[in-house]
């Protein structure tokens, strides 16, 4: 029940005046605070000529909170309330339905709105709106590709994407990296780009024209015999020293006569033998053999060796003979006028290898020994061991020579 003014059972509702009612006016409304209910003056009020209307529907709060309502307006004599406005007047209280203003639904109406949903109806008919779901508002929008702008692009993995016509023109313009086929003009590419920083920029023809070799510089090493402008390598050399090309530093002869008995005997040139310790009236061969004279080449030493030739008549010597290199020495006497005398020492290691074996008669003979190290310096003759005494009627020249060579 609404709250009546206190001391008022009856406020008249039409004229504005809570405190009492319009003498002589009649169809004035009263609203019973007691009851809620309206009545309508039916005379001169006095304070108790009031009723119901018979032909209204009574208005009270229950039945307007509940949707309640008058249906009629009677000209003069019914009232409306609208709002919890009171409507008075004549003629029928028409509504008509219509659109709402704009901006009069705001989102803050909305705010009950389910999440990720829209007002809408997903199917045919008409009446409330329903929330309509994301899901569904995409499916009932069925877009295609081009709805969105998007008319020549196909749904291919990026694997799976193919190239196109103007990129594979593009492409056909590249090189592959594995073993290129360059056209043009390639720019760009320096020498150290494919490993020849080090290389400059010439042609065979002069390259070749007095080239300043360095470090340990190789070439072909041509065939033993050559004889060309091409290159002698020092293998080429070594080849050839090591293939006997031997140098002769001395060359010496004597003659040696029956009954000569057996020694050593020194060789001059031409002249008889001479026996070591014994004054000779004729030069002997002698050599004065230096180190320094003989020296290493390409770390290959200098050797020495004896060549020999023994002639003899009809009638064979006895015995044999052996060539090989000794020094000699000066005693301190001469040996009397005329005569000079030598000391033959000991035969040098290794020299002695030239030898004749019992010569036959009439021979023509020949013979060579061993190479061997250059002895001391010093003066040194060729000489020759005979192991037995000349026969009678026999007659031997003999021949030798000193050779060197790097081997």
């Amino acid at each position: 029940m609404a709250n009546r003014p206190a001391g008022q059972n009856f406020i008249q509702e039409t004229d504005g005046n809570p405190n009492g009612v319009v003498t002589g006016a009649l169809n004035q409304l009263l609203r019973d605070w007691n009851t809620d209910l309206i009545y309508i003056c039916t005379s001169n009020p006095t304070g108790t000529a009031w009723s119901l209307a018979t032909t209204q529907t009574v208005v009270t709060a229950a039945s307007v909170a509940a949707g309640g309502a008058q249906p009629t307006l009677v000209s003069g004599t019914t009232i409306k309330t609208i709002n919890s406005q009171s409507v008075l007047g004549s003629g029928d209280l028409v509504v008509t339905a219509g659109a709402p203003a704009d901006g009069s639904i705001t989102n803050a109406k909305l705010a009950d709105m389910a999440t990720k949903t829209y007002k809408g109806r997903s199917v045919a008919g008409t009446g409330v709106p329903a929330d309509v779901p994301v899901a569904t508002l995409k499916t009932d929008l069925a877009l295609a590709k081009a709805d969105v702008g998007l008319g020549n692009v196909d749904n291919t993995t990026d694997a799976g994407k193919p190239v196109s016509t103007a990129q594979q023109t593009a492409l056909d313009l590249k090189a592959n990296l594995a073993s290129p086929a360059f056209t043009g003009t390639p720019t760009g590419i320096t020498a150290a780009h494919v490993g020849l920083g080090n290389v400059t920029n010439e042609s065979k023809a002069t390259m070749l024209t007095s080239p300043a070799l360095t470090s340990v510089p190789t070439a072909p090493t041509a065939a033993a015999g050559t004889n060309t402008t091409q290159i002698a390598t020092t293998a080429f050399a070594t080849a050839i020293n090591n293939n006997a090309v031997y140098t002769t530093l001395l060359h010496v002869s004597a003659s040696h006569t029956a009954a000569k008995v057996a020694g050593t005997y020194a060789l001059g040139y031409g002249n008889v033998a001479a026996v070591g310790g014994t004054g000779t009236l004729y030069p002997l061969g002698v050599i004065q053999i230096v180190g320094a004279d003989l020296p290493t080449i390409n770390g290959i030493t200098t050797k020495l060796r004896i060549r020999a030739q023994l002639y003899t008549n009809d009638v064979a010597p006895t015995g044999n003979f052996t060539f090989g290199l000794y020094p000699i020495t000066r005693p301190a006497t001469s040996g009397g006028a005329g005569l000079c005398i030598f000391t033959l020492g000991t035969v040098v290691a290794g020299s002695n290898g030239a030898t004749f074996t019992t010569p036959v008669a009439d021979l023509l003979g020949s013979a060579v020994g061993a190479d061997f190290v250059i002895p001391a310096d010093g003066p040194y003759v060729i000489a020759v061991v005979t192991t037995a005494t000349i026969a009678a009627s026999s007659h031997v020249h003999l021949h030798a020579q000193l050779q060197t060579r790097n081997a």
